[in-house]
């Protein structure tokens, strides 16, 4: 059977990926669709982060972006949301004093801690808004906005043939916001046959809820949220 991988996170998501299916040494083709890109602010002097507490980060994005302007983060504590969040900071020295695997477990974490400040950097889309439930518990949080998410509009022709000519499509999704657009936007108009012959395999549990049932040939979550697991998952599947 005829199959791809179709990867549509950002060119520097992919291009991670694809290095790990690679490993792998998996038949499949690999398409690469980036379907996203990053928009990241310049950093502002007015924030003061010497003034600030503890630093939350919850996700890679946002350690990237605290890299960039690392001369002005020297010797703060950071609490994080990921595997990978952690790891970007640790490469370069960064005190990651605790991470947990969810927002919610780190929401959790905060609220029973007494009352102290933190400063939250962040991507424009949040799950939830950390600042506010903080300030209501009795912290002091102060938040910054560094990047933003852009979607594709449209797809090229080679990669549009790709789709409707092979006869399975494995599609990683891994976010919920992500997800619906890219489902949205990339199976209509003469794609829309493309449901039927996709199996879509999800980072998370929150993810694959977000997902609806629209005849796609599967829908799966891998065991961890992590690219180790996904590319499990995908191969997994690939055999089937």
């Amino acid at each position: 059977m005829s199959h791809v991988i179709l990867l549509t996170r950002s060119k520097e998501d992919n291009f991670r990926f694809i290095k790990l299916l690679q490993e792998e040494r998996m038949a499949a083709e690999t398409v690469n669709l980036p379907f996203v890109e990053y928009g990241f602010k310049p950093f502002d002097p007015s924030l003061k982060i010497e003034d600030a507490g503890k630093i939350i980060v919850t996700s890679r994005r946002a350690a990237q972006w605290v890299l960039q302007h690392r001369s002005h983060f020297v010797n703060r504590i950071f609490l994080v949301v990921g595997e990978a969040t952690s790891e970007v900071l640790q490469k370069y020295d960064m005190e990651v004093e605790k991470s947990f695997p969810n927002v919610g477990e780190l929401q959790a974490y905060l609220e029973s801690q007494p009352p102290s400040p933190f400063f939250y950097i962040r991507g424009k889309q949040i799950k939830a808004d950390l600042c506010l439930i903080l300030n209501e518990k009795g912290h002091s949080c102060r938040e910054v906005v560094v990047y933003e998410v852009y979607y594709l509009q449209e797809i090229k022709p080679l990669i549009r043939r790709k789709i409707l000519t092979s006869e399975l499509i494995i599609l990683p999704l891994f976010s919920t916001a992500s997800a619906k657009y890219i489902l949205g936007h990339l199976f209509s108009g003469e794609l829309d046959e493309a449901r039927t012959r996709t199996k879509l395999l999800c980072i998370s549990d929150a993810v694959l809820k977000s997902v609806a049932d629209e005849g796609w040939a599967g829908t799966y979550v891998s065991e961890q949220p992590t690219l180790s697991s996904m590319c499990d998952l995908i191969k997994e599947i690939s055999n089937e």
